[in-house]
């Protein structure tokens, strides 16, 4: 037998021997981590069921013992952290939870793909909750990666609800339809009936967020039946909501009511108690809407008895706010300002204390209790600046999270990067040990070629640093040019919003408080010149009362649009500039008995307010006149006034009138201005209508 057989045979067994005793430590191993990955796995199932029961009493215990446990097992205690952002982004806390995830140190390499899979998720949903949809979609495509190797069919069907919610707040409805099709169809295959329904319900999402009521409606309703079927509490309550609001769209709220009340009858049992309060709330908030107040406070007072059963405050405050429109509408005023105060007694939210302060001072005026009125406004005026103020904050610190989100990818892929080369280097050494200890046998020959096998090893591992380094400076550099790129689109996109805003909503509400205050000017002259520092308080008082009340009117034109029509806004919209012997508005309406889709019915009252508002501001007229006609398959819109004119070959500088275009290119319509100095302005619109 020659050497170099020998030494074949020497290599072969040696080998062998080396294989048999890792094989040894890495069974060894594996065993302890299966053990470590099922305490991980069980932990985190118990949080989950707590947080689907919302025992958050119970969570907090929970959290407590296992922060008791962690001792110094670092995969505990990074699960007790991440099921910590986790409860504080189900109590509504994005930005707290967020900052609790950025603030765990994870290994992405050698942590378990538990953790791993909950930390992207969690990522995912809060980047999700602040509109940060690029960041969202790709936390949540790793969190999927990671559920495929966990094989769980819950947290993969989970995240690919998630994906789908992340591409629907984004506006790319075909790729969320695609997501929720999907999940879907999984749950069904895997009999998981919770990610079905949910499935279901962002399917239905998606036809809501298109108009198409009933197609929306056919899929909740598949949703809540599955649902109660496998008695998942918070799934049928999301369910039925949303199919009573498409429901209502599509015919009327008598019809959502019935719904309600057929699943008032199927719900009972301790479980449902939540429900049953929610839905006698949506019952009386539908009845409120049809005027029917006193059916309204039968069923607001059931749902403020049993959130009173439950010690539910928030639920409890919220009884009490609509309880006081019902209260108000049949002249209890007394009754109903107190449970506007006993509103803002229970209620935490700044926003529901400064929606009721907002209503006492209006009510209390309205009785002449001026001095509790002011009282009132005042609280509202700071609830709302306060809410003003968070609102920037949130903006503000979104920014700063998307800026270190970006960092944070950036330093993950070059800790991933480090980590691969650490790990190269200390398997590295480990076979150099373990050849060591075959030199130490006398394989002298075997020694050289280890040392052979090592340099070429070494310079296997400086090329793949240099290709690392190579592609993170690739990845830098791509990354720079994307972020410029978003930051000067948003930039572009948010200047644009302001300034419609700036001219839609405070020109034309300043306008309509300059022209009413004028038709009164001469009346007052006298208490002005005796009663001077009280009339111009007086006055600065009813600019922040007017102003504050028409906000709100403003902001809830659609909803006022959707439930009464076209008609009804645009009777409310010329009273509000009619002023007896200043401004006589003539209002002209036919064909409008059948209603048109919600976006036409839009389009029309924007186009007729934005031409009243330029009116008023600039036209200085004393009659007005709108006409709006339908007929077979089209639509006319006629608003004529006697004011000064204007030369229309003149370039506007103001965006009123390109607004109006706008909207009417919008709809297929064409709109046409007829003026002349002197003679008064025609705005005449024409446009298509389906029928």
């Amino acid at each position: 037998m020659t050497n170099s057989s020998r030494l074949c045979l020497f290599d072969r067994a040696g080998s062998r021997f080396l294989f048999s005793i890792l094989a040894f430590i890495y069974f060894g191993v594996s065993s302890s981590k299966a053990q470590n990955d099922d305490a991980l796995s069980r932990t985190y199932q118990r949080a989950t069921d707590l947080l689907t029961a919302q025992d958050d009493p119970g969570m907090f215990r929970f959290l407590d013992s296992l922060q008791k446990a962690v001792n110094e097992d670092e995969d505990l205690a990074l699960l007790h952290g991440l099921l910590n952002a986790r409860h504080l982004r189900y109590l509504g806390r994005n930005f707290d939870a967020y900052h609790a995830l950025d603030t765990l140190a994870i290994d992405t390499v050698h942590a378990p793909p538990l953790l791993l899979f909950s930390w992207n998720s969690e990522l995912a949903q809060n980047l999700r909750d602040m509109d940060m949809h690029v960041a969202a979609r790709s936390s949540a495509r790793k969190a999927l990666s990671f559920a495929k190797q966990l094989g769980s069919v819950e947290q993969r069907v989970n995240t690919i609800n998630i994906l789908g919610e992340i591409e629907l707040q984004a506006g790319l409805y075909d790729d969320a339809m695609a997501y929720f099709i999907s999940a879907e169809k999984e749950a069904v295959e895997k009999d998981y009936p919770k990610g079905r329904c949910n499935a279901l319900i962002g399917i239905g999402n998606v036809f809501y967020q298109q108009e198409r009521d009933s197609l929306a409606y056919t899929y909740y309703v598949q949703a809540l039946e599955g649902a109660q079927a496998a008695k998942l509490p918070r799934v049928v309550q999301s369910a039925l909501f949303n199919a009573g609001a498409s429901l209502s769209y599509t015919e009327g709220p008598e019809a959502a009511i019935a719904l309600y009340r057929t699943s008032l009858l199927r719900s009972s049992g301790s479980e449902s108690a939540d429900l049953r309060a929610a839905i006698h709330l949506n019952i009386g908030s539908m009845y409120s809407d049809l005027e029917d107040h006193g059916s309204a406070l039968l069923e607001l007072e059931k749902a403020y008895d049993q959130y009173a059963v439950l010690q539910d405050s928030s639920g409890m405050a919220k009884a009490q706010l609509f309880r006081a429109t019902a209260l108000w509408a049949l002249s209890q005023q007394d009754r109903a300002i107190e449970a506007l105060r006993a509103c803002q007694r229970l209620t935490r939210s700044p926003r529901v204390k400064a929606e009721s302060a907002g209503k006492a001072a209006g009510y209390l005026r309205e009785m002449g209790r001026l001095p509790e009125a002011l009282a009132q406004l005042d609280i509202h005026r700071a609830l709302t600046d306060s809410l003003s103020s968070r609102k920037h904050g949130e903006r503000i610190a979104r920014v700063e999270v998307e800026y270190g989100v970006e960092l944070k990818d950036r330093k993950i892929k070059e800790q991933a990067l480090s980590l691969e080369l650490e790990r190269t280097q200390k398997e590295l050494g480990i076979r150099q040990r373990n050849l060591f200890v075959l030199v130490t046998l006398g394989a002298i020959i075997i020694s050289l070629m280890l040392w052979r096998a090592l340099l070429a090893r070494r310079k296997l591992a400086n090329q793949e640093q240099e290709l690392h380094t190579q592609r993170v400076d690739e990845l830098m550099h791509t990354n720079e040019i994307t972020a410029m790129n978003s930051m000067i689109e948003g930039q572009e996109k948010e200047r644009d919003r302001v300034a419609k805003d700036l001219h839609d909503r405070l020109g034309s509400m300043l306008s309509a408080i300059k022209h009413q205050l004028g038709a009164v000017e001469t009346d007052v002259q006298q208490v002005k010149k005796d009663q001077g520092t009280q009339y111009s308080k007086m006055h600065t008082m009813l600019d922040e009362a007017v102003g504050e009340v028409r906000r709100i009117s403003h902001d809830m034109i659609t909803v006022a649009l959707s439930r009464f029509g076209l008609t009804k806004a645009l009777e409310d919209l010329c009273d509000t500039v009619r002023v007896k012997g200043k401004m006589d508005v003539e209002l002209q309406l036919f064909g409008l008995e059948q209603r048109m889709e919600r976006s036409m019915e839009i389009a029309v009252y924007r186009i007729v307010q934005e031409a009243i508002s330029n009116v008023l501001k600039h036209a200085k007229a004393t009659e007005l006149s709108v006409d709006v006609t339908r007929g077979p398959g089209r639509i006319s819109v006629i608003v004529h006034d006697n004011g000064k004119g204007f030369d229309p070959v003149i370039p506007s500088t103001g965006i009123g009138m390109e607004n109006m275009r706008n909207r009417a290119m919008a709809i297929g319509a064409v709109l046409r201005v007829d003026s002349s100095l002197g003679n008064g302005t025609t705005i005449s619109v024409e446009g298509p209508v389906v029928e």
